[in-house]
């Protein structure tokens, strides 16, 4: 595991937030936490055990009289899981492939993050910056299949705000994002039908089970000794605002690129758009009440296309040749979510948040011509929370209580094996040419997104009155699932402990 860009990545960070501390205006924090996981009700790929523990750093402010405002955040969080499989992915489910491997093992994650934006005035109604996040992750397993993952994630955004005297903002801003994972397996002994398996998805679990290193799973073959996957997106956002209504929103569109291979030896691409949509309405009422009303809109849409690839030789040089690109699944998701949020001026109740959210998503996979197979879901969530700090402004509280709750319900269908409706007529599938499917852990996955599921969390915080912005606080989350058959449990407890400096 690379542990060596921490030191001087904590080090850039801290004296950020001591400069900024120095400002006319500045907001920042830092914090330690560990934290665990406990309980059954979890997807395939993730542990009935994790152990984590991070540090945090953000701060904002105001430079050169207020025409200049920064921020920035770093993080680290090292996650150790016990007895994890199935997926090889670092985050499985972003992209439209996915590796399985059945050997049950400990595995770690190191996360690194670090993001910054700059705002200058360079005249009176004219304002330019830009954004920059970066997260680096190494995944590791230490037992047969053993395999470490590299995976990275850089987005920059330059950006461009006119204001008129009236407090109306128009912005416009370019957006770049490249995203990659590579995925290094090895062994020890010999693969054979009988040992080390692995099973490459091409979608609703059809694809490919071989022996790890066979050559239909991609993960070891000559001339790429890895699995390299990579996306790159680009897109336009536009962004409007005007305070005096208390209104603000921003629209982007991106295109994206993606493609598994590398060295021209690409097997598969999957391009696809995005669509994002943020706005928000806040005011003040004559009751005392702030009022802040959000609404969240994503869409977005993929194909993935497999290459029917072969190795030409000419002149003594063998090169890769792709003849035709074959479409194998397609998947779009939708996703909306409207939160309200209530703050009284005064009393012990301070904020009041409620919140909705759905996901719909349709997936269809062509693992043999001409049939198909598609799955539909809409998935649900309902969650509230109240922010309780009791004492007034003579008698300062050192305790503030967050309690909160939710309600997860779904609904889906699965079409199964069909042939396409504009197929010619063909015979029912013969046993030879039904493809392979990893029953057993679509039935898991199903399960697991879309139960029915309520739960608790809550947060107590509280505050050192001996050195003014040191707390600790103490997060804790209950969620248990209803009428769950495949999954080996129906609850997941979470707890963390944090201890903070505000300044």
């Amino acid at each position: 595991m690379k542990a060596k860009r921490l030191p001087s990545t904590l080090i850039s960070s801290l004296l950020l937030i001591v400069l900024t501390a120095g400002t006319a205006f500045a907001q920042s924090s830092a914090s330690v936490y560990s934290g665990i996981e406990k309980g059954d009700f979890r997807p395939g790929y993730s542990s009935s055990s994790i152990w984590k523990m991070g540090a945090e750093a953000h701060t904002a402010g105001y430079f050169y009289g207020g025409k200049t405002y920064l921020t920035g955040a770093f993080s680290f969080e090292q996650m150790n899981g016990k007895d994890m499989f199935t997926s090889m992915f670092i985050n499985p489910g972003y992209y439209p492939i996915d590796v399985l491997e059945f050997t049950p093992g400990d595995k770690t994650l190191q996360t690194y993050r670090f993001s910054g934006g700059i705002r200058h005035q360079v005249a009176s109604a004219w304002r330019i910056g830009g954004d920059i996040a970066f997260t680096s992750q190494n995944f590791a397993k230490r037992k047969d299949i053993r395999h470490t993952n590299y995976g990275l994630d850089l987005s920059l955004a330059p950006k461009l705000i006119y204001t008129t005297p009236a407090g109306t903002s128009f912005g416009l801003s370019l957006l770049y994002r490249k995203t990659s994972e590579s995925i290094e397996a090895e062994q020890v002994g010999a693969a054979t039908a009988d040992t080390y398996m692995a099973f490459f998805d091409k979608g609703l679990r059809y694809g490919t089970l071989q022996a790890w290193d066979g050559a239909g799973i991609h993960l070891s073959e000559s001339g790429v000794g890895r699995l390299p996957v990579r996306e790159f997106s680009y897109g336009l956002g536009v962004h409007f605002a005007q305070s005096a209504w208390g209104v603000s929103s921003d629209v982007s569109y991106q295109r994206t690129r993606g493609f598994v291979g590398e060295k021209d030896y690409d097997w598969y691409r999957f391009p696809g758009h995005k669509v994002e949509a943020d706005a928000s309405w806040r005011r003040n009422w004559d009751c005392g009440w702030h009022s802040v009303l959000r609404f969240h809109f994503a869409w977005r849409g993929q194909r993935l296309e497999e290459s029917v690839i072969d190795k030409v030789s000419s002149g003594g040089i063998t090169l890769p040749e792709v003849y035709a690109w074959n479409l194998v699944s397609r998947r779009r998701q939708t996703q909306f979510a409207p939160t309200l949020l209530l703050q009284p001026r005064y009393g012990t109740l301070r904020t009041i948040r409620l919140g909705y959210a759905a996901m719909i998503m349709d997936e269809q996979a062509s693992p043999s011509y001409p049939y198909t197979d598609r799955w539909h879901a809409a998935m649900h969530r309902l969650q509230g929370a109240v922010v309780l700090r009791p004492g007034g402004c003579r008698i300062p509280s050192r305790f503030t209580l967050t309690l909160g709750g939710k309600v997860l319900w779904a609904n889906d269908f699965e079409q199964g094996l069909e042939p396409a409706a504009d197929a010619p007529g063909t015979d029912a599938l013969t046993p030879e040419s039904v493809p392979t499917r990893l029953t057993s852990d679509w039935v898991r996955k199903h399960e697991y997104m879309t139960a029915s599921a309520a739960g608790l969390d809550g947060t107590l915080r509280y505050e050192f009155v001996s050195l003014k912005g040191l707390y600790l606080s103490l997060d804790g989350a209950w969620l248990h699932a209803y009428r769950v058959h495949y999954l080996n449990g129906k609850n997941r407890f979470t707890a963390t402990l944090r201890l903070g400096y505000d300044f």
